[in-house]
């Protein structure tokens, strides 16, 4: 009897529960002491969205939503990892306190909702009281703004700072900030730049707290710009992030006893009015290092720039040129045998699936050149990582198109005797798979590490919810 009530709650079926439940009234509290596999029929339930049933089994036995499985989960901890609002909100109106449970890893529900960006349960958390639960900290001192910026999730990390600016205890000694450090002294900022995570910088620096957040140095002496410099592997992402962070250092110090000039260089730093002249002296040299690195930065976004529209000119040109004579050139009478006209093209008439073929690509590549070239010339931002990489990636179609127009006229070309038409001709493949073969194979690793260095990696995947004994349990059923 007891499979057949986890049974009825993989599939929510009310019906079932009633009919186990006029067989024996007892059945639900058998599972208060232990469960089958750790778990009770609400924890299935919640992890399945099943509302209604939840809603059956929580009429009967209202304590289960206290109750925790082997993990250490209550079913409110799995129903703030999924999206059903509505079973957050059964589940909170059985036990209002059970939004305060800690699991063995030590996380609120709260901390689950922000790790998979429901934002949505977590406004409904806020309004149960869940606000005093919003301090307790993680292993290692972490908070939960800390776990929103190691699973990139803005949207929570906005709400959360907004109702920590509401309470009126936020400067108390247990209550977390913005400004808060875990056991390394690493705040959110320093987090966000390690994982180079822009949008998440931004928000920072434009909130109340971002001057101190670019400034605050964590127990490495490290800022957030030092993290950065750490890094071996500079690309236009980290650079962008550097010009962010030494640009607000540059705000500050124009604010500072106008020791700076109002035209607010590319680097600066706050100055101390205690600090001794040498290290003073110090502290310039360190601004003069940083502006040089920022004009090289520019210097070789023109080069490229430059290096781009003269290779895209004359992709260009190499496909008006094949378009406006074509291989094998163009009739030069009219005639019957076959038909044909002067000035066509006559692989058109006597190759018609290549010419297809060649038209096709041939475009493509004019088209994709000159979409780079008037970007090019309408001064896009390049140092916007995504424009740079959008030239990038259309400078690459280009040049793939223009590959395999080669390719295609090439092979159309081929004499049909059998010497070159062998299917052995390549580790069993004839000649015109095995250019084909050949070019996909060469274009393969460029586009690779092209989309490879222009994406982060987005979020970690939720480690709390490896529920294996429950997979087990619906494959056993």
């Amino acid at each position: 009897m007891e499979k057949r009530l986890y049974e009825a709650s993989l599939s929510g079926s009310v019906s079932s529960l009633t009919e186990l439940l006029e067989e024996d009234q007892l059945i639900l509290d058998g599972v208060v002491t232990g469960g089958f596999y750790g778990t009770t029929p609400l924890h299935i339930a919640a992890m399945r969205s099943h509302v209604d049933f939840a809603i059956k089994v929580l009429s009967i036995k209202p304590e289960l939503a206290s109750e925790i499985d082997s993990q250490g989960f209550s079913p409110l901890h799995l129903a703030c990892s999924r999206k059903n609002v509505r079973m957050v909100e059964v589940l909170l109106d059985a036990d209002p306190y059970v939004c305060k449970v800690l699991d063995q890893q030590g996380m609120i529900p709260l901390h689950l909702a922000a790790m998979r960006g429901r934002v949505e349960i977590m406004t409904v958390l806020f309004q149960a009281g869940v606000s005093d639960a919003i301090h307790v900290l993680l292993d290692r001192r972490e908070t939960i703004l800390h776990l929103c910026v190691k699973h990139n999730r803005l949207e929570p990390l906005k709400l959360l700072v907004d109702h920590l600016m509401s309470l009126s205890n936020i400067d108390d000694e247990e209550s977390i900030s913005v400004r808060s450090a875990d056991d390394d002294g690493n705040t959110i900022m320093h987090l966000a730049v390690a994982r180079r995570q822009l949008k998440m910088i931004r928000y920072l620096i434009e909130s109340n707290s971002g001057v101190e957040l670019v400034n605050a140095s964590n127990k490495k002496g490290l800022t957030a710009l030092g993290i950065l410099e750490q890094s071996i592997a500079r690309d236009l992402k980290d650079m962008e992030i550097s010009d962010l962070l030494l640009r607000t250092q540059s705000h500050i110090g124009t604010n500072i006893g106008g020791l700076v000039n109002n035209e607010q260089p590319l680097a600066a730093v706050e100055l101390d009015t205690n600090q001794t002249p040498s290290k003073t002296l110090h502290r310039c040299v360190s601004i003069g290092r940083e502006n040089s690195k920022i004009r090289k930065y520019e210097d070789w976004l023109n080069e490229k720039s430059n290096s781009l529209l003269v290779a895209a000119s004359l992709l260009a040109a190499m496909a008006f040129q094949a378009a406006m004579n074509p291989p094998g050139g163009v009739w030069q009478e009219d005639g019957l045998s076959p038909l044909r006209y002067a000035g066509t093209a006559i692989m058109a008439d006597k190759n018609v699936q290549h010419y297809k073929q060649f038209l096709i690509f041939n475009t493509l590549g004019f088209v994709f050149s000159m979409n780079t070239v008037l970007l090019l010339v309408s001064e896009l931002p390049l140092k916007k990582h995504f424009f740079f990489r959008y030239l990038a990636l259309s400078m690459w179609a280009a040049a793939f198109s223009m590959a395999i127009s080669y390719i295609v006229v090439l092979v159309s070309m081929l004499p049909s005797t059998h010497t070159y038409t062998l299917k052995n001709f390549f580790w069993g493949f004839s000649i015109r798979q095995s250019l084909y073969y050949l070019m996909a194979i060469l274009f393969f690793f460029p586009v690779c590490y092209l989309f490879v260095k222009s994406e982060d990696y987005f979020a970690e995947k939720f480690s709390g919810e490896d529920l294996s004994e429950l997979n087990k349990l619906e494959k056993e059923t």
